[in-house]
């Protein structure tokens, strides 16, 4: 049984000065915030001025009781569910141990140690001065490109690497308690692991193989008792040795109802409960569930090159969704609340993956929970990234602590979908030159990457969790192959390096795109957290703090000049930042599902933030959602129709990852930006086949002669009955060049029905309304931003305020591309 201690924490430098009162979890940068010993590290550059932190020592001291009950038990573990990174562990004055892994769970038996009033203490030591010795060990570099420190230590270590530095991050790199710690105590025997693994589906039946695992302090006699929800399975008498013992059965469940992703069909969950029973009493019970599913990665030579695609059920799925970086640049912060609106705005886009990088942490089990109940794939990277790493035999040592700990924590879940063994390595080794770089070595550093990513990795999955697919590098063309676009996983990011404009996304499309993206800067109360006015301009040295990528404002600057030409002031700027990402991601997507089946999968970079930026993220770090995560449900909507055009011949391409048969219609309606309706079309068709189809095809040229390309504007809807299902538009010019005019709009703004702070927006035009943007003094959340207001169209969006507001349309600004340009 575990119990969460409450201690009364202190922390201070080792061996200096006093002890300040600390918060646990948590971590140092924190604690000395805390006393105003640091400014905010996110707060204009200051980050600079708190790097000293990583060279120093830290001691953490707490004490704590223990009821009389507990130290009665028969077995007693301090449990340390985190621990951020090199710790010296004490209790009592008792040495527990040492740790060196900020990814692990560490367990001490205190049996003879705890007391009813302790005293623990933990020394962290400063994880540069550790990481040297073996950083100094070896007569090379191992490359490290993002670690930002004079000491490229980062892959030494079994730490966060996005800590270290990172393009859309800062170098804060930690120390403390990050997680919970427990006393786990009990007598007998305790139920210590369950595992599912999913033995075959046949004539209707799952036959489910669950290996139970029970620790016992001595020889004794016991009952399992096993349920499904409350029938019972079985009762297992078994017979315990000292230790842990594996109790093995196999359940088979008729017409058994399997875990979809949402967007196919219901992820279902099936309760287990096993309880064990010592001469009649219960010690120890526990409830996990597990989703019946088979999966599939199909990596198969065809005409093109090799397939990369997951097959759920034996069905193919495409997958749409996005990269996901750690919540917080502190994780300890990540909270529960925050997870379930990090999972929240990936269903509400309609995404049915998540790929959890691998150069953050291993999310907390609360995500994949959340994951598993609402159907969301996850692509599951271990921690390694944009690095290369030492196969020495302590690093070993640890890794495989690492890899047993969190492969056997997360090998229940049926969200994920994939072991990933590491971001970019593959891909840096073969194309960034490390490999000329490191010249002799060379050969050396790719041996260890073999004995991790070829050995040791896959071996460990292949002992603990066998029913995965394993793929050890991306992106890669194969198993050992770097890159291709015609084989295996692809990271697009040619466009930030090099002068090129957007629509080059058509051109790279590869079997699956596992990364890609656009950046943007932030909206306005974002932007004020971290800076001041002196620094609104995208060259200050704050806003180049909070940017990171050594040409992104670059990147910004020459496609927003591109596509939208010169914004009219720092306001206009900041909103064609956003518009201007949704249009890029845009070309992307389309490429991507307009290549099904050759493409399987988009997953644009990056869904979150880890602190207020100029980033690549849709949602920022305090949540709000930029132009991009609006623009999203349309996007990845199941049904979706792609504009494509040859000179003025428009093609609509509806695609279609619908699981079942429905009926829709395709309403088509080309408009003059002044309101005037010059064409209208509409067809039904009907989805389920999941595939694509060219469903109308008209050439526009007489229309365009008549109007002017500038004036003319093309929507095509998705509908059911009158409901919209997904929208597209098209110009057949860019966006700079389009003749907008001032919006003739009527805003009607009423309380919202049976909602508290709700709010009812009513948009009435007569003429186009472009990417109109709706902002509040009030902090709050809007169900539709940046959308196109049609003539005659009556458009109505939500908008619920955290805090009381008046139902006026004074507490809205509305902003439109026609308000960002420099008008002639």
């Amino acid at each position: 049984m575990l119990k969460s201690i409450h201690a009364d924490w202190k922390f201070r430098r080792a061996g200096v000065g006093e002890w300040l009162e600390a918060t646990v979890p948590g971590c140092i940068h924190t604690d000395l915030l805390a006393h105003n010993i640091i400014d905010d590290p996110f707060f204009r550059d200051n980050e600079k001025s708190v790097q000293w932190i990583e060279n120093e020592d830290w001691a953490y001291q707490g004490e704590f009781t223990i009821d009389d009950n507990i130290l009665e038990s028969d077995a007693l573990e301090i449990v340390f569910k985190g621990l951020d990174t090199y710790a010296e562990i004490s209790l009592n004055h008792h040495l527990l141990g040492m740790t060196d892994n900020m990814f692990c769970e560490w367990r001490f038996d205190v049996k003879d140690i705890l007391k009813k009033n302790n005293y623990l203490h933990i020394l962290f030591k400063s994880p540069i001065t550790e990481a040297l010795q073996s950083f100094r060990s070896y007569e090379f570099e191992y490359p490290a490109n993002n670690d930002k420190g004079q000491y490229k230590v980062s892959s030494h270590t079994r730490k966060a690497p996005y800590q270290y530095g990172w393009d859309w991050g800062p170098r804060l790199l930690t120390s403390g308690i990050w997680k919970p710690f427990f006393i786990d105590y009990y007598n007998d025997a305790k139920i210590s692991d369950v595992h599912f693994s999913l033995n075959r589906i046949e004539s209707n039946k799952a036959y489910l193989h669950i290996f139970v695992s029970i620790d016992s302090v001595s020889e004794l006699s016991a009952r399992l008792i096993s349920r499904i929800g409350v029938s019972e399975i079985e009762t297992l008498p078994v017979f315990l040795k000292k230790g842990t013992n594996q109790i093995e059965t196999v359940v088979i469940i008729d017409n058994p109802k399997f875990w979809w992703p949402h967007d196919i069909g219901d992820p279902h969950l099936y309760k287990f409960d096993f309880v064990l029973f010592v001469d009649d009493v219960i010690v120890d019970k526990k409830i996990k569930k597990y989703g019946i599913r088979t999966i599939e990665l199909i990596n198969e030579p065809d005409d093109a090159g090799k397939t990369f695609y997951f097959k759920i059920n034996g069905r193919p799925v495409y997958c749409r969704g996005a990269n996901i970086v750690p919540g917080d640049s502190f994780p300890f912060r990540v909270s529960r609340d925050k997870y379930e609106e990090l999972v929240d705005n990936a269903l509400a886009v309609n995404m049915n993956m998540l790929r959890a990088w691998g150069g953050g942490v291993y999310e907390d089990d609360y995500f994949y929970d959340l994951c598993d109940e609402k159907g969301i794939m996850v692509w599951q990277d271990f921690m390694f990234a944009c690095g290369m790493y030492p196969a020495n035999t302590q690093f070993l040592i640890t890794l495989k602590k690492e890899l047993n700990y969190n492969i056997l924590r997360l090998r229940n879940h049926p969200s994920i979908v994939l072991w990933c063994g590491n971001n970019e390595l593959l891909e840096g080794f073969h194309t960034w030159g490390w490999k000329e770089t490191l010249g002799d070595f060379a050969r050396k550093v790719f041996d260890d990457y073999e004995t991790i990513f070829y050995n040791l990795i896959p071996e460990t999955i292949n002992a603990l969790d066998a029913s995965r697919p394993y793929w050890p590098s991306s992106p890669s063309a194969d198993y050992k192959s770097a890159l291709s676009l015609n084989s295996g996983d692809y990271h697009f990011w040619d466009i930030v390096k090099e002068d090129l404009p957007i629509s080059v996304y058509r051109e790279n499309v590869g079997r699956f795109m596992s990364e890609y993206g656009f950046k943007s800067y932030p909206e306005w109360k974002t932007l004020k957290s971290f800076s001041i006015e002196e620094d609104w301009n995208i060259r200050s040295k704050v806003l180049e703090a909070h940017q990171g990528w050594p040409t992104g404002a670059d990147l910004v600057e020459r496609n927003m000049k591109r596509e939208y030409g010169n914004p009219k002031d720092w306001n206009a700027f900041l909103y064609l930042s956003h518009i201007l990402q949704s249009r890029a991601i845009k070309v992307a997507i389309e490429s991507h599902r307009a290549a099904k089946p050759f493409c399987m999968g988009t997953l644009y970079w990056q869904l979150n933030d880890c602190w207020p930026a100029a980033s690549w993220a849709s949602v920022d770090y305090y949540g709000r959602w930029k132009a991009l995560h609006y623009h999203l449900k349309h996007y990845y909507s199941n049904v979706y129709p792609i504009i494509l055009r040859s000179k003025y011949k428009v093609s609509f391409l509806i695609t279609d990852d619908a699981a079942i048969e429905n009926e829709y219609y395709l309403d088509i309606k080309v408009y003059h930006f002044n309101g005037e309706i010059l064409f209208k079309y509409q067809k039904p068709f009907k989805t389920g086949n999941g595939s694509n189809n060219i469903l109308y095809e008209k050439d526009f040229s007489s229309l365009v002669k008549k109007y002017g390309a500038p004036n003319i504007i093309i929507y095509a809807d998705i509908k059911a009955a009158d409901n919209l299902i997904s929208r597209n538009s098209y110009t057949f010019i860019e966006p700079k060049d389009i003749v907008v005019y001032e919006p003739q709009m009527s805003i009607d703004v009423t309380p919202l029905p049976n909602i508290k702070n709700g709010i009812c927006i009513r948009l009435l035009s007569e003429n186009i309304v472009k990417d109109l943007y709706i902002s509040s003094s009030a902090e709050g959340k809007f169900s539709d931003n940046y959308f196109d207001v049609l003539p005659g169209e009556t458009k109505t969006l939500s908008f619920i305020s955290n805090d009381a507001i008046e139902p006026s349309i004074d507490n809205f600004t509305f902003y439109s591309l026609f308000h960002s340009k420099l008008q002639v």
